[in-house]
């Protein structure tokens, strides 16, 4: 019996393990970026340049707020990676906010000096 509940709590052990191994790779992050769009061709040639990215799930475009949200997975992709790349194609962009894994303070405001484009 001994033996039993021995094997049965190791194999619960390795699943949790595998399970929480797992859940990381799917983790995805969503951030509101502040662009200033100020060309026609705006929101063809960022969508261009975010099709190039790794991980990148979801774009959604607001033109008149001037925002660009991207949803992304968080092991293939970073807000300072997408940081780079609108300046790498021409546009001037600030993280404005980013969403959590569940921090009980709430999500992360991500208007700090390190998330501001210079």
């Amino acid at each position: 019996m001994k033996k039993l509940l021995l094997i049965a709590l190791t194999l619960v052990f390795g699943w949790t393990l595998a399970y929480a191994g797992s859940a990381d790779k799917d983790a995805k992050v969503t951030t509101t970026f502040l662009v200033m769009m100020n060309n026609k061709n705006a929101q063809r040639e960022i969508s261009k340049a975010l099709k190039e990215q790794k991980g990148i799930k979801k774009v959604e475009f607001d033109m008149a707020a001037q925002t660009v949200v991207v949803t992304f997975k968080a092991d293939e992709n970073t807000v300072s990676g997408l940081l780079k790349m609108f300046k790498r194609i021409g546009y001037t962009a600030t993280a404005m906010e980013v969403g959590c894994f569940g921090d009980p303070n709430g999500c992360i405001n991500a208007m700090k000096p390190d998330n501001i484009m210079p």
